[in-house]
């Protein structure tokens, strides 16, 4: 009765979802491409091999899910990955070209569910961290299509919000065949909204598996000659509200440190124009990677204004600090930033990395401020103790390298489940 009323709510809201998509596409024009995506009309998948269904929200989980998308390619599988962002399936297509199909992911309807289904045909719907849809999970197990949370988490905050609704989350997690889930904390909360323990496992996150790229000491050279000295302050992932504080941060630093330069690197890269008139407010110099731009010694800041690059401007900087971390947005995954050895400053909300964020805490392989006062003194004291930098630094990268191995586990995990039938 729950999910019918659920139902009838989402129906009745659906014009007011595509409302919402019209104005975004207003500053991001890929929201108005392949709509018909979003209520189930892809193409008929003709492969003679068996698909698996993964379902990556956006830009972050997708990168996270490549290099198990890697290893299930390697198993002959066909993928069909869905996210619900332009940046999700921008990532996909850098990272795993035409070698899976990406679509957006249907709305949560039933129809709409399964006509997607009814076209790709998938055994299994691996999803990716908090992705747990009421109608997607009824009616992916209607079709006898097992569903799997492949690096689940479930934070305080949404643990309190499913705890609401018992008469809809637990019907919709009794039919999950398998959590594999970040930490023991993630697996206490679901085991406490209901979840039987033999269909959860603790296997550490996946991200802590993730590589640097080939070519990232040739792209740090360029770089190196493009900074030419400069000493780089990176804010990484930004939100707007954090470009302001890390200005703030810059302009009080530079008379210290004169041959400090700024890179800014929005979360969202359409917000650029807004970025650089903020920048120019605040009467700063400012180049465009985007643009192409030599950094002169007047100018302050450099816009990072392009997908796909931030670890190779994380490898040449000094300090990092990590958006979506000062708002209460949950935070932006910090471990690139650790594995290419540079200094890590994120604000206190860190609910989306939760567990990972203990165990850099616990070893100090990061800094966690609360304010912009804590910001200023924290990022000054790194740039002015060049030990007590490379000491987190060493630590950071140490941290990742010690956690690694959810990869190989989770896969191991699914692919004996997968030929058992679960």
């Amino acid at each position: 009765m729950t999910r019918s009323l659920y139902t009838f709510v989402f129906a009745i809201m659906m014009p007011f979802v595509l409302i919402r998509q019209w104005i975004r596409s207003f500053r991001e024009r890929a929201y108005r491409q392949q709509l018909q995506q979003r209520f189930g009309f892809v193409p008929r998948n003709a492969s003679s091999r068996q698909v698996l269904w993964l379902h990556a929200v956006s830009a972050g989980e997708s990168i996270a899910a490549v290099p198990l998308v890697e290893k299930l390619l390697a198993q002959n599988f066909e993928i069909v990955m869905t996210n619900m962002t332009p940046a999700g399936r921008q990532q996909v297509k850098q990272h795993l070209g035409n070698r899976v199909l990406n679509y957006y992911a249907p709305y949560d309807l039933p129809g709409f569910v399964a006509r997607f289904l009814d076209r790709i045909q998938p055994i299994a719907l691996l999803t990716m961290e908090t992705e747990l849809w009421p109608n997607t999970i009824h009616v992916c197990a209607q079709h006898a299509v097992a569903v799997i949370l492949i690096n689940g988490r479930l934070s305080e905050k949404s643990y309190r919000g499913y705890r609401r609704w018992p008469s809809l989350i637990l019907p919709m997690l009794q039919k999950v065949d398998w959590f594999a889930l970040q930490s023991p904390s993630h697996e206490a909360r679901f085991a406490d909204l209901g979840v039987i323990h033999s269909r959860m496992t603790v296997t550490g996150s996946i991200k802590y598996d993730q590589h640097l790229p080939e070519d990232l000491e040739d792209r740090k050279a360029q770089l190196s000659g493009l900074f030419r000295g400069r000493r780089i302050l990176m804010a990484a992932s930004t939100h707007p509200g954090e470009e302001q504080l890390l200005l703030d941060v810059y302009q009080a630093l530079k008379p210290e440190i004169p041959e400090l330069v700024l890179v800014l690197a929005p979360r969202h890269i359409q917000r650029s124009a807004s970025i650089e008139k903020l920048v120019v407010q605040n009467k700063l110099g400012l180049a465009s990677f985007s643009r192409q731009d030599r950094l002169t010694t007047d100018q302050d800041v450099y816009l990072l204004d392009a997908m796909g690059e931030l670890v190779y401007f994380y490898a040449v900087s000094e300090i990092a600090f990590v958006g979506g971390s000062m708002i209460p947005r949950g935070g932006h995954n910090f471990m690139e930033a650790a594995l290419a050895g540079t200094a890590i400053v994120c604000g206190d909300s860190l609910y989306n990395f939760e567990a990972i964020a203990e165990q850099f805490q616990a070893v100090d392989a990061m800094v966690t401020v609360e304010n912009s006062d804590q910001l200023l003194m924290e990022t000054r004291a790194l740039l002015l103790d060049p030990d007590r930098r490379s000491n987190m630094q060493a630590i950071g990268l140490e941290t990742v390298l010690k956690h690694r191995g959810a990869l190989e586990l989770v896969e191991s995990e699914l692919k004996n489940r997968l030929q058992s039938g679960f």
